[in-house]
């Protein structure tokens, strides 16, 4: 019960953070250019050797790290259309933002991304 009440607290303040927070500090998967490169400029990386960590295959399965509400939409404005339960397997369809698409009741929905871990977090 101890357990269930910290996980819930720590749920609760990852939210507030980063979706009270947002204005303060934008969280922006998009690259920003300060300035143009030139041909001269050596320190350059082209855009074939950028890796973008927060790329999720297609398909890929995921299980739930605690209970969590499944969105229509990416984003605390989304309706909540059903829930998980924690160890719940689902497969991960697309990423957008912080939000991770998934199938869910024969279409879609979206599962913020702390939610979500490769592996079953069960006690064994």
């Amino acid at each position: 019960m101890k357990k269930r009440m910290i996980r819930c607290a720590l749920m609760v303040s990852s939210l507030w953070f980063f979706c009270g927070c947002r204005s303060l500090f934008p969280l922006n998967d998009d690259p920003v250019v300060t300035h143009s490169a030139s041909e001269d400029d050596a320190n350059v990386i082209s855009e074939e050797n950028v890796v973008n960590p927060v790329e999720v295959p297609e398909g890929v399965s995921m299980y739930c790290s605690s209970p969590v509400n499944v969105r229509s939409l990416p984003g605390m404005e989304g309706e909540v259309i059903g829930s998980l339960e924690e160890n719940e397997r689902v497969t991960v369809t697309g990423k957008e933002g912080g939000w991770y698409e998934i199938t869910y009741d024969g279409g879609s929905g979206y599962v913020y991304q702390d939610y979500l871990a490769g592996d079953s977090q069960q006690e064994e």
